[in-house]
């Protein structure tokens, strides 16, 4: 095949990695720049979540309502210094005005259509052996001390679904059967099925890397 052209990848994680790979696959002269070894370049710590049923946005309906009291909940799931509050009010003011219905619907099915096929492109990428020993294909689980859901949550469960996923509701004995070890607290549960994460960023990154160089990847 002759060569396209030349294409320069700046930075060696996991994005970057797998863009060259794709760029090299289809006819470009790639190389990719990293300080040290693709190994330990920025995706080596992370959790490695890979989450195709994860499209709700982090502003929905009803959260405005929660705001005052997570934030003066210092273990809360949001939380200011008071040193940066001021600085941090203007954007979380356009966080509160983004979750109106809309705009949540927006954004879900633009995450939806942007990874909702990534373990597919994984599979593809890798190989069925590289990616049977490198992926767990596990579900994400979501585990809630409430009785009921609020409105933020029932709204998200309803955006999923109408995206095509399928989430699965679990009750505290469900909960238990999954995950024994866990404190007996949470009197339900949601399990994203489609969801899945790999045992190792690192294993996974220098798998990619190891394709791109195959196909004529320089790093």
């Amino acid at each position: 095949m002759a060569q396209r052209g030349t294409v320069v990848v700046v930075g060696g994680g996991i994005i970057g990695t797998v863009a060259a790979r794709r760029l090299a696959a289809d006819g470009w002269a790639v190389t990719v720049l990293e300080p040290g070894p693709l190994e330990a370049a920025c995706s080596f710590g992370n959790g490695g979540a890979v989450g195709p049923d994860s499209c709700v946005p982090f502003s929905l309906p009803g959260m405005m309502r929660q705001v005052p009291r997570w934030l003066m909940d210092a273990t809360g799931p949001v939380s200011v210094a008071p040193a940066y509050a001021l600085r941090a009010a203007p954007w979380l003011w356009r966080w509160i005005r983004a979750g109106n219905l809309d705009r949540a619907r927006a954004v879900a099915t633009a995450m939806r259509a942007l990874h909702g096929d990534s373990l597919t492109g994984y599979r593809e990428l890798l190989g069925p052996a590289a990616y049977g020993a490198l992926f767990r294909e596990t579900g994400s689980l979501y585990l809630y001390e409430s009785d009921e859901p609020g409105r933020a949550e029932a709204t998200g469960r309803a955006l999923q679904r109408n995206l095509g996923v399928t989430p699965q509701s679990l009750s505290a004995a469900d909960i238990h059967d999954l995950e024994p070890d866990l404190a007996p607290v949470y009197k339900r549960g949601v399990l994203l099925p489609g969801n899945a994460f790999t045992i190792s960023p690192a294993r996974l990154v220098a798998a990619v890397r190891d394709g791109l160089v195959a196909a004529g990847g320089t790093v």
